[in-house]
């Protein structure tokens, strides 16, 4: 996990060493993180991945699904198995409700009969750089492994699915 440091802690050498990445708080202080820290867990579940759906005829709150739910999201949301879907992943320190999610959902809403699922992995995402991004292979691979899911239990073909990741997304 990040140390933290004032700002006469944090020396040149340590900003310009590659084993450690900088980051300023909101407060100031500086978090240095070790990138080469053994210890980190590697890790998604269904308690860290929330799915939510979005149609033409429900582009504002979406539905909120678990992996575990999958062969109710027709009824639960509304999603038509019949149209293309969009998924987006947010980026390291953002959630569902990040800009970037909103914008690319609402653009593709506007001008596209689709399914968008914007995969939220935020308890993940929101913990230190180096565990974001040492858990971005696991969280891919449920992500895939939901997609597959769809295909095989619900014949919604993957060819007909398009992602778009932002950051570590």
């Amino acid at each position: 996990f990040p140390v933290c440091f004032s700002s006469e802690e944090v020396t040149e050498e340590l900003v310009n060493n590659p084993q450690y990445l900088v980051t300023e708080t909101e407060d100031g202080a500086f978090e240095v993180e070790d990138l080469y820290d053994p210890t980190i867990e590697l890790f998604a579940t269904e308690s860290d991945i929330t799915f939510y759906f979005f149609t033409p005829e429900n582009q504002k709150s979406g539905f909120k699904i678990k992996e575990s739910q999958l062969k109710d999201i027709v009824r639960l949301t509304g999603f038509n198995i019949s149209r293309e879907t969009l998924v987006v992943i947010h980026g390291w320190q953002n959630n569902r409700e990040s800009p970037v999610n909103d914008y690319i959902k609402n653009a593709a809403l506007r001008k596209h009969n689709i399914n968008v699922i914007v995969a939220d992995w935020s308890p993940i995402a929101k913990r230190n750089y180096v565990t974001a991004q040492r858990s971005v292979v696991r969280v891919g691979n449920y992500i895939g492994d939901f997609l597959i899911r769809l295909d095989n239990e619900l014949d919604h073909r993957l060819n007909r699915i398009t992602i778009v990741g932002h950051s570590l997304g």
